[in-house]
């Protein structure tokens, strides 16, 4: 968008993170951590002893992701309806994807890129969601111009539990934008 405004006229910008501030990034964590059920935990530790972990194969990675992201649907409905699945291609490119963008965020300076948007953007964050509110907001105060909203009850996983209240509030915005 900063190398190209032309080419993008609006931007909504849903699940934005992970937080990139360190004392959000810790609130995210202490957040999902404190989500988490001990049905939760024994299953990824039965994950994590099987003989699929030691491989890394797709279904312990699909088991893994899914129990690691449960947590993030603030009201738990996503959990049976969401599942991660993972070929052998994307199971080894998953290793290593953590690692290669948190390592290369810095490098791009995100809050720079943030500040440099010049096109019409709605920040939209979900009540429930384990990122802090307060990351949204401050990428909202970053990029002149940008609206926020809040879905309320919403969780992470907004477009599959609570798409309706997405389509709330994000419609009309975007209608604004066009006429």
């Amino acid at each position: 968008m900063r190398a190209h405004p032309e080419t993008t006229s609006t931007l909504v910008l849903l699940k934005s993170g992970p937080p990139l501030a360190p004392e959000l990034m810790q609130r995210f964590g202490q957040a999902m951590a404190g989500r988490r059920t001990p049905a939760d935990d024994s299953e990824r530790q039965a994950i994590e002893e099987s003989q699929e972990s030691a491989a890394n194969t797709p279904l312990r990675l699909s088991g893994a992701s899914t129990t690691c992201s449960s947590p993030s649907s603030g009201t738990g409905r996503s959990s049976s309806r969401c599942r991660w699945v993972f070929t052998d291609i994307t199971a080894a490119s998953l290793q290593a994807a953590r690692a290669r963008v948190m390592g290369s965020l810095s490098a791009l300076n995100p809050m720079q890129t943030y500040a440099g948007i010049r096109c019409s953007t709605l920040v939209v964050h979900s009540e429930l969601d384990p990122i802090p509110v307060a990351w949204s907001r401050l990428l909202a105060d970053t990029i002149p111009g940008a609206d926020f909203v809040l879905i309320k009850n919403g969780s992470h996983f907004s477009m599959i539990e609570d798409s309706a209240a997405l389509h709330t509030a994000v419609t009309p915005w975007l209608r604004r934008r066009a006429s």
